[in-house]
């Protein structure tokens, strides 16, 4: 087996938040890895317009996501390619496992955000093209999700 690269943090999922978050430790003067099992940019590299972003009046999701990599990795942070198989405490350290080898940090960031799916009986009932909103958010005292029609 290969040996486990070493970092200070490991940053699970490369969206917005596990970007930020890589950004953050690095610029801390920790070495960062950023593990995905995709691109970078999560969500954002299927929005085509994003208006809400501090900074930017308006800019495609895939140009933001690639802005917020380049800040990342320019800041030192490291990418790597991988699917998280398993996290492992072993004393002080986590090992985390991927399908293309194994990381070893002192700190795990778990920023996955969320998975893009459709209501079935939306699908269903041929309903997408109208104009529906779906809105998902979580209670910050409870972390329940609950869906919104």
């Amino acid at each position: 087996m290969a040996e486990k690269k070493n970092y200070d943090v490991i940053v699970i999922g490369a969206g917005p938040g596990g970007l930020t978050a890589a950004l953050y430790a690095a610029r801390a003067n920790l070495k960062v890895v950023i593990l995905d099992r995709g691109i970078y940019g999560g969500q954002m590299n299927n929005t085509a317009g994003i208006d809400n972003y501090p900074g930017f009046v308006d800019i495609q999701g895939p140009e933001l996501g690639e802005k917020m990599y380049q800040t990342a990795t320019n800041a030192g942070a490291e990418f790597a390619y991988g699917d998280v198989q398993s996290i492992i405490q072993d004393g002080n350290k986590k090992i985390v496992k991927t399908d293309s080898g194994e990381y070893e940090a002192g700190a795990v960031v778990i920023a996955t955000g969320a998975v893009h799916s459709i209501l079935e009986f939306l699908a269903k009932k041929n309903m997408l093209e109208k104009a529906y909103h779906i809105v998902l958010f979580v209670t910050p005292l409870s972390l329940e999700m609950k869906m919104l029609l």
